[in-house]
């Protein structure tokens, strides 16, 4: 297993805690608006998956979809969309390719070219769920709750 598919693994199994963790807090507070972060913990969690979703599949030359937050405003659906996403980037992390020699190439919102390594994309899109979840983390803490550990020791992945 590389270190990048162990750095996805840890993502997941942390962002799956913190659906479970959010099944303990009212509608209101899961929706509610708040500083930083992506609005609140249902959007962000979305966000999250969405921008995942979307990079993986530029880089397997898929067309990335373009999935509305509007449509997924449950944790039962977020979890779903979670789970679609996953298989779809494990398939991608797991095949045998040159992650330091290949490049995802295109035109950014601006019209401009880009060229990136895949690993540099991937690394971007675990560090893109780390800091979201970080923000998890205050908004729990401003409720008063425990928030989920961020810790990777003793979740054993490294098999």
């Amino acid at each position: 297993m590389t270190y990048i598919e162990t750095l996805f693994l840890y993502n997941w199994t942390i962002r799956d805690r913190w659906i479970d963790w959010c099944r303990d807090i009212s509608r209101d507070e899961l929706i509610k608006e708040r500083v930083g972060g992506h609005k609140g913990f249902l959007q962000t969690m979305f966000h999250v998956i969405d921008v995942e979703q979307r990079w993986l599949r530029g880089l397997a030359e898929d067309t990335p979809i373009n999935y509305s937050y509007s449509d997924y405003k449950t944790l039962d659906s977020i979890q779903t969309f979670s789970n679609q996403t996953k298989q779809h980037t494990l398939g991608f992390v797991q095949a045998d390719i040159d992650l330091n020699q290949k490049v995802l190439r295109g035109k950014n919102s601006k019209g401009e070219d880009f060229a990136y390594r895949y690993d540099e994309v991937l690394l971007h899109v675990i560090a893109h769920e780390t800091h979201h979840m970080g923000q998890l983390s205050v908004w729990a803490r401003e409720l008063g709750k425990e928030p989920v550990s961020a810790n990777l020791i003793g979740l054993e992945l490294l098999k």
